[in-house]
């Protein structure tokens, strides 16, 4: 199958860093991974966010981009292989937006 993928130019920036940031983990160039988790560590240690006030540190807006992405992505791929099977499968449900963006949109083009 083929497949045409409109998206923003930030929405290309997370698709970017993301695949970058797949293929150096799995190449064990894990540097820039590592520094990122122990800041994030570190932070939590100086300033925590988790659970505060009853909820979980706030998403920032690359996160939620990526989210609504890979919503698309996902429930996509999930349409063109099964569409009318299982319908308990997460893959199933329709992108739901995180960030008040337009979603992505991700078609199938016949070959």
């Amino acid at each position: 199958m083929k497949y045409t993928l409109e998206i923003t130019e930030k929405q290309a920036e997370i698709i970017k860093i993301a695949l970058e940031e797949y293929f150096r983990l799995r190449m064990n160039q894990t540097w820039d991974f590592a520094d990122n988790i122990c800041f994030e560590d570190l932070k939590d240690i100086v300033h925590p966010l988790h659970f505060r006030g009853g909820k979980f540190r706030e998403q920032t807006i690359e996160m939620r981009r990526a989210q609504d992405i890979w919503q698309v992505v996902r429930h996509r791929l999930w349409k063109d292989r099964h569409g009318d099977k299982n319908d308990w499968c997460v893959d199933a449900r329709n992108p739901m937006c995180m960030t008040g963006e337009p979603l992505p949109k991700m078609e199938r083009v016949e070959e």
